[in-house]
């Protein structure tokens, strides 16, 4: 499969969710807040990057889905989000809360991408290790 069409799944479904939920807002006047607002505008520049930088648009998409992952973007209507108590019911140490959605689409993203994340860590690390190795 090509590195373009490995990244331009998830970036179609993150699409396809966001496009839907503005369509509701709109159309149907759903309430909107700043966690979808900021989603469209990081969707825009996540396409922008795609057509422009494909590697950026590779590691923007993943700080991308672990933003939504972590409740700091919404691509649904209605926002759900669950976490999971620890402990006594009187002492419970909760974990952050999460989007599945999010958590889905990130899991899909690592296994399409992992080899390109790969090798982009590895030639970020020779080129330090050149730069260090020219002073």
């Amino acid at each position: 499969m090509s590195p373009k069409l490995r990244i331009l799944i998830p970036l179609l479904i993150i699409t396809g969710f966001v496009l839907y939920t503005w369509a509701l807002i709109v159309l149907e006047g759903y309430p909107h807040s700043m966690q979808k607002d900021l989603a469209l505008i990081l969707l825009i520049v996540l396409h922008y990057f795609y057509f422009t930088r494909r590697n950026w648009c590779v590691v923007f998409t993943g700080i991308y889905l672990l933003l939504l992952t972590f409740n700091l973007l919404s691509i649904t209507p209605a926002t759900t989000s669950h976490s999971l108590g620890i402990g006594p019911v009187e002492h419970r140490v909760y974990t952050p809360a999460i989007q599945f959605i999010g958590l889905g689409i990130l899991v899909l993203y690592g296994i399409l991408n992992f080899d390109q994340l790969t090798e982009m860590y590895l030639d970020y690390k020779e080129a330090k290790a050149k730069k260090k190795e020219e002073k």
